[in-house]
């Protein structure tokens, strides 16, 4: 795991340190960036704190997770492994009411809003939207 760890910090096109076994997070602490453990069990939507928005490239909140911590826009294609086009579950479990942005470059911008609190288990189960999110506005 130690040398995926080393290769994505090696590829962030931010600026981000280890900060966990698994986990990497940006210097600015605005995304952590959850790798899986192969041979384990997901830890599913559990892991994802009150008061964040929680993305996995899995469905029903399995795979690599990218947790977001601020009101600012992120560009997933700049965290490793690159997180634009991987999307398929998340959950809203920020403030109640708070409305997260998810956007498309290809498609022309904004896709979609999740108000809080939300979840989508599996977005394969809208047409065109699974693994087509390129950056997110969590806030």
């Amino acid at each position: 795991m130690q040398r995926t760890i080393d290769a994505r910090l090696a590829q962030m096109e931010i600026a981000a340190h280890q900060v966990g076994f698994n986990e990497i997070m940006t210097d600015d602490g605005s995304a952590k960036v959850t790798l899986s453990v192969p041979g384990t069990a997901a830890e599913g939507d559990r892991t994802c704190t009150s008061g964040r928005l929680c993305l996995w490239a899995g469905d029903y909140y399995d795979h690599d997770k990218v947790t977001l911590y601020y009101c600012k826009f992120t560009n997933l294609g700049k965290l490793r492994p690159a997180w634009n086009d991987r999307l398929t579950s998340y959950l809203n479990h920020q403030t109640e009411g708070t409305r997260a942005k998810f956007y498309n470059y290809k498609s022309g911008g904004w896709q979609f809003t999740s108000v809080a609190p939300h979840r989508e288990p599996d977005l394969a189960r809208y047409n065109g939207l699974n693994n087509m999110i390129d950056g997110v506005r969590p806030c």
